[in-house]
């Protein structure tokens, strides 16, 4: 796939995603509407999370699409460029959670003990901001960035995230 059908692929994505997210929202409402929104970088086919981060925290001039092929020529070597994908993601609901424990013939009481919380609350709490993957997944982090511990052994990772995400550098 060339570079710029791959840039539209993506765009088009994030973009359909942000629509159906704010179609109903007032145009003064919408930062709100985003405030619990994540992008999510991910590769082979969602089996590696590359990255995270909130959307709001997300530049205009931002280039998702170059991001994602370069965290995927580290991780993959860029073979595997048809299995990266981005997208916004939500915190899971109580429900969401209910759910994939049910999938799993698990009841929330049993995967509270096995995972050794003392409540269903702080079992819920915990994996509410998880990501599920391979290779342990990802996280969503309130007001920062969560990467891959693949990425944060390379230097100069942070610096091409703050460049090409748009983020401004805070100001000591």
């Amino acid at each position: 796939m060339n570079a710029i059908r791959f840039k539209r692929k993506i765009e088009k994505r994030i973009g359909r995603q942000l629509h159906k997210l704010l179609r109903r929202v007032a145009k003064r409402d919408r930062r709100n509407a985003l405030a619990d929104v994540w992008l999510v970088l991910e590769g082979d086919c969602g089996g590696q999370i590359y990255l995270s981060i909130p959307w709001l925290c997300v530049g205009k001039k931002a280039r998702i699409s170059e991001l994602l092929r370069e965290m995927d020529l580290q991780a993959w070597g860029g073979c595997a460029i048809y299995s990266v994908g981005a997208g916004l993601r939500r915190p899971r609901t109580d429900e969401e959670m209910k759910l994939i424990l049910q999938k799993a013939e698990l009841s929330l009481e049993q995967a509270t003990n096995a995972y050794g919380f003392d409540t269903t609350e702080r079992f819920l709490e915990a994996n509410r901001m998880h990501i599920s993957g391979g290779m342990g997944g990802g996280w969503l982090q309130k007001d920062r960035a969560w990467m891959h511990d693949e990425f944060l052994k390379g230097t100069g990772w942070a610096a091409r995230v703050l460049d090409l995400l748009d983020i401004a550098k805070p100001t000591a």
